[in-house]
C-alpha cells in the first residue's frame, strides 16, 4: 500500500510539473476590424463573431502556412523542452529516493541498489543525450535546407 501511494504521489507531481512548464496562451488574432484583438478576449462577442473569427483564422493558416524546416523545428522545440524537464525532474526524484535507500540499507541491499543505479545513469544519458542528438539532426536539416535553397537560386538564375 505504501508503494502505491508513492507512485501516485510521483505521478501527481509529474503532472503538476508538466502543467507548470506549458503555457496557456493562444497565438490567434482576430483582424476583422482596424484593431487587432487577442482571441483570448472573446467576452461580449456573439457566437457568430466567434465562428467567423475561427473561419478567418483557419483560412489564414491554410494560405499563410510557414512550411520551412526552421519553422517546423521551432514548433517542436517547446515539446522537447517539456520532455527534458519532466525527465530531469524524474531523475532527481528517483535519485533522491535511491540515495535515502542507500544510506539506510544493509550491505546486500546496497549491492542491489548499485545495480539499479546503473539503469538510472543510463536513463540520464538517454534523456540528456537526446538533446545532443536533436541538435545534430537539426544542424543536418538546416544544412540540407541551405543547400536546397542555393540550388534553387542557381537554377532560377540559369533558367
Amino acid at each position: 500500500m505504501k508503494n502505491v501511494k508513492g507512485k501516485i504521489l510521483i505521478s501527481i507531481m509529474m503532472v503538476l510539473v508538466m502543467f507548470m512548464c506549458t503555457g496557456n496562451y493562444a497565438n490567434a488574432e482576430n483582424t476583422t476590424d482596424d484593431t487587432t484583438v487577442n482571441s483570448n478576449s472573446i467576452s461580449g462577442k456573439g457566437m457568430k463573431e466567434i465562428i467567423d473569427a475561427h473561419k478567418e483564422f483557419e483560412q489564414k493558416g491554410k494560405t499563410d502556412a510557414n512550411t520551412s524546416v526552421e519553422a517546423f523545428l521551432d514548433n517542436l522545440l517547446g515539446l522537447g523542452q517539456v520532455l527534458v524537464i519532466i525527465g530531469g525532474a524524474t531523475l532527481l526524484i528517483v535519485g533522491g529516493i535511491m540515495a535515502v535507500k542507500w544510506i539506510t540499507a544493509t550491505p546486500d541491499k546496497q549491492a542491489k541498489l548499485k545495480t539499479q543505479s546503473i539503469g538510472l545513469v543510463l536513463a540520464a544519458v538517454v534523456i540528456f543525450g537526446a538533446v545532443g542528438i536533436w541538435n545534430f539532426v537539426r544542424g543536418i536539416m538546416n544544412s540540407v535546407n541551405t543547400e536546397i535553397e542555393k540550388t534553387e537560386i542557381v537554377y532560377n538564375i540559369n533558367a
